[in-house]
């Protein structure tokens, strides 16, 4: 089991903003590269209200988010479905 698979729904403490956090992770199978797809995703992400960090793993296509507690999961999806990524929770 990989790190990724542990730490989805991970709850965190973020002490210098004193808020709660937690990490999501989908799944976007059409997701091949950092330099256009991913970027493309990881701004238009950026821009979403309570997403505080995205990283990436383009072999295994997720997106990690980190996130307040409680944001809305299809929030991202619809974002990325903009973008002209289909994507899901995983």
């Amino acid at each position: 089991m990989g790190l990724s698979l542990l730490a989805v729904g991970f709850v965190l403490w973020t002490v210098e903003h004193r808020r709660k956090t937690q990490l999501l992770c989908f799944k976007v199978p059409d997701m091949m590269c950092l330099g256009g797809c991913g970027s493309t995703i990881e701004r238009t992400l950026l821009q979403l209200k309570h997403v505080s960090n995205v990283s990436l793993d383009i072999e295994k296509k997720h997106v990690f988010l980190q996130v307040d507690e409680g944001f809305e999961s299809q929030l991202a999806v619809d974002a990325m479905n903009q973008v002209g990524f289909e994507s899901y929770l995983a």
